[in-house]
């Protein structure tokens, strides 16, 4: 029965990393960002857009065969 429940989280894991979204990076940046504060929120957004442009960049690259 523990292998029913590591098996999907460990497949979840490696997608992740392979395809180059790192999950844990962008929920710390989601848990950091503070309401209040504006400065703080546009820091945060700028380098959560970052993170994901980064990603999709890759994969568009990978996919047309460019890498």
């Amino acid at each position: 029965m523990m292998m029913l429940f590591y098996i999907p989280g460990f497949i979840w894991r490696k997608m992740n990393r392979n395809c180059g979204i790192d999950t844990k990076v962008i929920t710390s940046l989601m848990a950091d960002m503070d309401p209040l504060d504006n400065e703080k929120r546009k820091e945060a957004m700028n380098s959560l857009a970052k993170h994901i442009d980064k990603a999709l960049t890759y994969h568009r690259d990978y996919h047309h065969g460019f890498m």
